[in-house]
C-alpha cells in the first residue's frame, strides 16, 4: 500500500462501499491466508491491533521501494520474503488494494492449483479479452490521426470470431517462495491461468473507477 499514487490521491484510503481498498485486502487476506503483511509507507495503520496482531504485520517499506517509478511489486514481495525469513517451501499471494473484487473462490482456486500441481511455480487470475480491446483491434494515435497499432494483423482478423483468445491479467497472482527467490519475479516458469468473470478484472486505477466499483456493489452485481 503506497502513499504516492499520481492519478488518484490517497487511492488506497477511498472508501468502497464503507470501507478502505486497503482494509478490504487485508480483510481478505487474514480471513484465507496464515498470515498478512502490509508493506506500505503510510505512517497510522491499525488493523494490526488486537486480535488481528498475531496474524498480520505492517511492515514499513525501504526508501528505495516507495516512489512508484523504478522498481517492480515483484521487488516489494522479494524484499518482504527476504527479510522476514520466509521459507523457500512456503507460497506468498499478492492482495492488490485496487482488486477489490477478487473472489474468495478465486483466491481458493489459486491456493490449490499451487498446491496439487506441482509443474507450476505461479498461479494468476485472468480474464478474456473482448473483442473492442483485442490486441489486433487496439488503436494509437500518430500525428493527430488515429490508426490501428497492427494493421496487418487487423485484415486477417478482422471480426472476433477470427481473433485467437487473449487474457489480460484480472489481479491476483501467487507464487512459491522458492520460484520467486530463483527467478526474482513472481511469475516463474510456468503459470497457472485461473480465468474468471470480467468483474473480478475491475481494477481502480481513478476516481471513476472507484465510482464505476460502488454502482457494481449497489446493482447486486458483486459483493
Amino acid at each position: 500500500m503506497r502513499s504516492g499514487s499520481k492519478r488518484f490521491k490517497d487511492k488506497n484510503l477511498a472508501l468502497l462501499d464503507g470501507y478502505s481498498l486497503w482494509k478490504r485486502a487485508v480483510i481478505k487476506s487474514i480471513s484465507s491466508m496464515d498470515f498478512t503483511y502490509i508493506t506500505t509507507d503510510y505512517g497510522d495503520i491499525d488493523i494490526c491491533l488486537p486480535p488481528f496482531s498475531s496474524i498480520c504485520t505492517v511492515l514499513k517499506r525501504p526508501d528505495h521501494l516507495r516512489d512508484g517509478m523504478s522498481y517492480r511489486i515483484d521487488d516489494v514481495v522479494l524484499d518482504i520474503v527476504e527479510t522476514q525469513n520466509i521459507q523457500p517451501d512456503d507460497f506468498v499471494h499478492i492482495f492488490q488494494c485496487t482488486s477489490p473484487f477478487t473472489s474468495i473462490k478465486t483466491i481458493e482456486r489459486c491456493k490449490k492449483a499451487l498446491t496439487s500441481f506441482k509443474k507450476y511455480d505461479s498461479v494468476q487470475s485472468v480474464v478474456r479479452v473482448s473483442n473492442t480491446h483485442h490486441e489486433y483491434s487496439q488503436r494509437e494515435i500518430f500525428n493527430d490521426t488515429i490508426r490501428f497499432v497492427n494493421h496487418v494483423q487487423r485484415d486477417k482478423h478482422y471480426n472476433s470470431q477470427r481473433k485467437p483468445d487473449r487474457y489480460a491479467f484480472a489481479g491476483y497472482v501467487a507464487c512459491s517462495v522458492e520460484s520467486l527467490l530463483e527467478h526474482r519475479n513472481l511469475w516463474g516458469e510456468k503459470s497457472c491461468p485461473i480465468i474468471v468473470d470480467k468483474y473480478e478484472a475491475h481494477d481502480i486505477d481513478t476516481e471513476d473507477d472507484l465510482r464505476h466499483a460502488q454502482a457494481l456493489i449497489d446493482s447486486g452485481i458483486v459483493v
